[in-house]
């Protein structure tokens, strides 16, 4: 008796996210972005979140990364 398959193992699942992620990620670095907008864009992504705490603790990360730039940028100008 052969068993027949209806969608997706949630491993199978979570590994076409992964995928589809890291495809995102080669689209963003194909436009030759700079490490300043890399953080820029993890910060505008981490807005998105629907779990206020994860939004919190990203965009907190990217803020910390971006203020010395800030203020470098400032003293340059």
């Amino acid at each position: 008796m052969d068993v027949q398959k209806y969608g997706q193992t949630p491993d199978e699942a979570m590994s076409e996210e992964m995928f589809r992620a890291r495809e995102i990620v080669a689209v963003i670095l194909d436009y030759g972005v700079t490490q300043a907008q890399i953080v820029r864009i993890v910060k505008l992504l981490g807005l998105e979140l629907v779990d206020r705490e994860q939004m919190q603790t990203i965009v907190s990360a990217a803020q910390s990364i971006e203020k010395p730039e800030i203020r470098q940028s400032t003293i340059l100008t």
